[in-house]
């Protein structure tokens, strides 16, 4: 492939971060780690990022509030998961909210932080579930690899390392999972290696041991899996997981971080 020539100045400690990378095998020298470092900051400056925020309101003192906007340390979920999406350098985030929108519109506006910029999409009236939640997105996403997250759940996940994974499987979504005790209260994924072969949301309490590993509520999906959600009402999770499970091309990424679904006490 050609290259132009290009002569920049950097910071000395930041150059000492680039020849760090430098290992002489995947990472050949100086100019290679520059060249990586610049085109993976710029595919996650342009990922396009769904955050799902309608869904049945938590109920407190004064009244129903998005469970996006339950606050945790005194800061709504929300506001956690984007300064986190923005700490990595994902400037693109789609809002999917419901009739109360309005209320997320005011707490964040059209903007978080100094690059990120929100968009909010009203999911179609009557229609519930991550089903039509995420098939709303699709003139947002277009033809560009995305991440879905839900907007109830607070992650200490790394969205570029996810991303890395799910490229390098080739899969049609990734899942990230993590690990809990009752598993039967989200959706349970059975794992080969990587590849997950059977998802079952929310299973019944039944003879024989659950995995522990559970749908954290975070995915990255290419965007030709949204013309597979079946139209109407519905989960994801129980018609378009299932079908890539035994298609062989879902596959789970594992992480160790801290992990909080405000929608479940338990």
């Amino acid at each position: 492939m050609d290259r132009a020539r290009l002569t920049i100045t950097l910071k000395p400690d930041l150059l000492k971060q680039v020849d760090r990378t430098v290992d002489g095998a995947q990472v050949r020298n100086r100019s290679h780690a520059i060249e990586l470092l610049l085109g993976k900051a710029l595919d996650v400056a342009s990922m396009p990022v769904v955050v799902l925020a309608g869904g049945k309101p938590q109920l407190n003192g004064s009244g129903p509030m998005p469970k996006a906007l339950v606050e945790i340390d005194g800061t709504p979920v929300l506001h956690h998961t984007l300064n986190r999406l923005a700490d990595q350098g994902f400037n693109e985030v789609a809002v999917v909210t419901d009739e109360r929108s309005e209320v997320m519109k005011e707490r964040f506006g059209g903007t978080f932080g100094e690059r990120m910029f929100l968009r909010y999409l009203m999911q179609t009236k009557g229609f519930h579930g991550t089903a039509p939640a995420v098939r709303v997105a699709g003139g947002f996403v277009g033809n560009r690899t995305f991440i879905v997250q839900y907007g109830d759940v607070l992650a200490d996940i790394d969205y570029r390392e996810l991303l890395q994974f799910h490229r390098a499987s080739h899969a049609m979504a990734t899942v990230a999972l993590t690990s809990v005790e009752k598993a039967s209260m989200w959706g349970v994924a059975t794992m080969q290696g990587a590849r997950v072969v059977d998802f079952t949301e929310k299973p019944k309490p039944k003879a024989g041991k659950l995995s522990h590993l559970v749908n954290a509520g975070i995915y990255v999906m290419e965007p030709s899996a949204i013309t597979l959600i079946p139209s109407g009402s519905g989960s994801i999770e129980q018609t378009l997981f299932p079908r890539l499970a035994q298609e062989g091309r879902l596959y789970g990424y594992p992480f160790e971080g801290k992990w909080q679904d405000v929608g479940h006490s338990g």
